[in-house]
């Protein structure tokens, strides 16, 4: 508890609870964003977003494949075996296992060749979840284009 009373230093305090629990396992410092503003600020800017219900977004990344048949496995997986359309760089949508099969020799053989196991991380797993409402699917388009390296 902080022994400074006023209402910024209860707001910190508080937000900090609500917003950054200390209970969750986290490695390394979690990021918190700053705009050049007070903490205070911050956390009053979060409690409006949250009550004037402003849509969230969440880009979670994980794992991701050391190695082809890792990688492979992770697209069996989001395609349910081929059942389910999948979009490639290009923009070509297809759906059944021959696809399935061409865009794993695609990024196998498209740069430098990926072993069925290896050491180096060639891929992550990146997963947008936005809110129900609305599907921005040309948006989530132009992220996953723009925002890889």
């Amino acid at each position: 508890m902080s022994k400074d009373r006023s209402p910024e230093a209860q707001l910190v305090e508080w937000g900090d609870r609500l917003f950054y629990p200390g209970n969750r396992i986290v490695k390394a410092n979690t990021p918190r964003l700053h705009w050049g503003t007070s903490h205070a600020t911050m956390i009053r800017h979060r409690i409006e977003a949250i009550v004037r219900r402003a849509p969230q977004v969440m880009v979670k990344v994980t794992g991701g494949g050391r190695g082809m048949k890792a990688i492979a496995a992770h697209f069996r997986y989001i395609t349910r075996n081929g059942r389910l359309e999948i979009e490639d760089d290009r923009g070509a949508v297809e759906r059944d296992k021959e696809a399935l099969l061409d865009i794993e020799r695609q990024w196998r053989l498209g740069g430098a060749y990926i072993p069925d196991i290896g050491q180096r991380r060639e891929a992550f797993n990146v997963m947008l979840l936005g809110p129900s409402q609305g599907c921005h699917v040309e948006r989530e388009r132009g992220f996953s284009r723009e925002g890889r390296g």
